[in-house]
């Protein structure tokens, strides 16, 4: 099941929460992606997390975080 790939759920999910009146925080070593036969999942990911931050959502490393 792929339900949490980065470039699916996660970005359509941190994308829209804004326009819906959501503020959002990225776990940003929480979310993942599968290889795809020409990236690996690693770097699939890690643009989503400087591309996404401050600007749709507020990127937190996953061991940074505290409540």
């Amino acid at each position: 099941m792929r339900a949490a790939d980065t470039e699916c759920c996660v970005d359509t999910t941190v994308r829209s929460a804004p326009a819906h009146g959501f503020d959002s925080v990225l776990m940003g070593g929480a979310h993942t992606s599968c290889d795809n036969g020409v990236l690996t999942g690693t770097q699939i990911v890690a643009p989503h997390n400087r591309t996404r931050h401050n600007r749709f959502c507020q990127v937190v490393i996953y061991g940074d975080f505290s409540s």
